[in-house]
C-alpha cells in the first residue's frame, strides 16, 4: 500500500497498542504457544492429533489457530488444532503463562475464537465438528491460576468427547 513501510526491527512493534489482537503470532501472545508435549501425548498438536492434517500449519509448531483479546483488555482467548480453548491473562508474554483450558471441539480444531462486543460471551467455531459454541464469559481479575491449571470438569468433558476423538482418528465405534 502507498505509504506503507517495512519494520526493520521487530522490537519496534512490540509495544504498539493495536485496535484488536487477533493474530496468533506476536509479542503479547507468546505464552499461548504450546511447548512440545505440553498437552499430554501427541506432541504440539495435542492429544493424539495428527498435526500434518492441520491446514493452517499452526499445530506443527504449537501455535494457536486463532486468538482474541477481550474488549476490556485483560483476557486472551486462544483456540488450537486439538480442539481446546485456552484463556490467559493479557498480555500472555511468558512461556509459562497461567492458563485455563477447556476441551471444546473435536480434534481437527477450533478454527476461530472471538469475544462478543460487550465481553459477555466467547464464541468458538470448530473445523472438524462444524459446531459453533457460545460460552458465557465473566472476567475474574482476582482469580489466581497456577501455570497449566486445569479444572476438574475439563476431565469429564474430555471423557465425553473420547468417542468423537476416536471417530476423528478413523476408529469405528463398537469394533
Amino acid at each position: 500500500a502507498a505509504g506503507a513501510r517495512r519494520v526493520a526491527r521487530p522490537a519496534m512493534a512490540r509495544d504498539v497498542v493495536w485496535h484488536s489482537t487477533t493474530c496468533p503470532l506476536g509479542w503479547s501472545v507468546l505464552g499461548a504457544m504450546q511447548r512440545e508435549g505440553s498437552r499430554g501425548g501427541g506432541g504440539a498438536g495435542g492429544a493424539g492429533v495428527d498435526a500434518s492434517a492441520d491446514p493452517t500449519g499452526a499445530a506443527a509448531f504449537g501455535a494457536p489457530t486463532s486468538v482474541d483479546c477481550s474488549r476490556e483488555g485483560d483476557t486472551l482467548a486462544a483456540a488450537d488444532f486439538g480442539g481446546t480453548i485456552s484463556l490467559y491473562r493479557y498480555p500472555a508474554c511468558a512461556a509459562d503463562a497461567a492458563t485455563k483450558r477447556y476441551v471444546s471441539h473435536a480434534p481437527g480444531g477450533a478454527n476461530v475464537v472471538r469475544f462478543s462486543h460487550d465481553d459477555g460471551f466467547l464464541v468458538s467455531a470448530g473445523g472438524a465438528d462444524g459446531c459453533l459454541l457460545q460460552w458465557r464469559f465473566a472476567s475474574d481479575a482476582d482469580a489466581e491460576l497456577a501455570p497449566g491449571a486445569e479444572s476438574e470438569e475439563d476431565e469429564d468433558v474430555a471423557q465425553d468427547l473420547s468417542a468423537a476423538r476416536a471417530l476423528a482418528a478413523g476408529a469405528v465405534p463398537g469394533r
